[in-house]
Order: C-alpha cells, then sequence, then structure tokens
C-alpha cells in the first residue's frame, strides 16, 4: 500500500513540474552547441570546379520567454564570418510554433553552410570564426555567440 501511495505523490509531482512555466527572457538567448568539424576543404577563388568542398554544421541551442522566434518576411539568424568584419551571411527560420502552456520556447538550430570561400592569394592554410546572433519577430537581439576556430584548408 505504501509503494502506490508513494508512486501516486511521484507521479503528481512530476505532472505539476512539466506544467512550471519556463523563466526565459524576452531576448533570444543563445548557446554554441557543437560544429561537425573544425578544418574544411574550402572554396578558392576563381573557383576549382573539380575541387572537393566540405559543408559545414553549426548547431546551437535557444531560448525565447516570448515565443516569438522565427516565422515574419526578414532573416532572423546572422553569421558573420571573422575575416569580413560586419559582413556576413542570413539565414530564415521558419515559424515556431508555441509549445504548451505558456509561449516561452527552447530548442535547437542547426545551420548548414556548405561552402566557405578562401580569399584571393589566401594563405594555404587560413582561420576564421563565425559569430552568430538571432534575432525575434519583436526585434528582440540575443547574444552573439562564437564558433571554435575554422581551419580552412585553401591549396
Amino acid at each position: 500500500m505504501k509503494q502506490i501511495l508513494f508512486l501516486g505523490l511521484t507521479t503528481m509531482t512530476l505532472i505539476y513540474g512539466c506544467i512550471e512555466p519556463p523563466d526565459y527572457p524576452i531576448e533570444p538567448v543563445i548557446q554554441f552547441v557543437e560544429m561537425t568539424r573544425t578544418s574544411v576543404t574550402a572554396q578558392t577563388i576563381p573557383e576549382d570546379a573539380n575541387r572537393q568542398l566540405d559543408t559545414l554544421y553549426i548547431t546551437f541551442s535557444f531560448t525565447d520567454g516570448d515565443g516569438d522566434l522565427g516565422g515574419g518576411d526578414t532573416s532572423n539568424v546572422f553569421l558573420t564570418d571573422s575575416r569580413l568584419g560586419n559582413a556576413g551571411e542570413s539565414y530564415f527560420v521558419d515559424d515556431i510554433p508555441d509549445a504548451g502552456v505558456t509561449n516561452g520556447i527552447s530548442g535547437e538550430m542547426t545551420v548548414m553552410i556548405p561552402e566557405i570561400f578562401c580569399f584571393p592569394n589566401s594563405e594555404p592554410r587560413d582561420t576564421m570564426i563565425y559569430t552568430i546572433q538571432i534575432v525575434d519577430r519583436a526585434g528582440h537581439l540575443s547574444n552573439e555567440i562564437e564558433t571554435p576556430p575554422i581551419e580552412l584548408i585553401c591549396d
């Protein structure tokens, strides 16, 4: 009898714990998780059509307290190449549906970069870092995160 009562209390505690609203700030918060490689064969300029290029996948986690991440008609994920300064690539994330009772959301995103370019007259090996930031539909910018250094094989 004591075991069943204990099980019942545990279940009630777990159910209550499941509906606790997340305590996320309304600004998106991101954190680096992983990338698939730290060294990539990059595209040389002018392009070599026979060169086999590496694809890079970068994964980061996110939270957003008001749940308005993704959707809209503008880019909402920004990657900046450390070699270029403020110029970079932007990506569009589809609308992320509300999850459960509250509007706070969390999860992971993975960005696929099919090719990275080496600049003319680059050294045979170059290094770069991506800085990543996201923005929600209300215009709240996340913190910025950086990838570990990425070695570019340019020769």
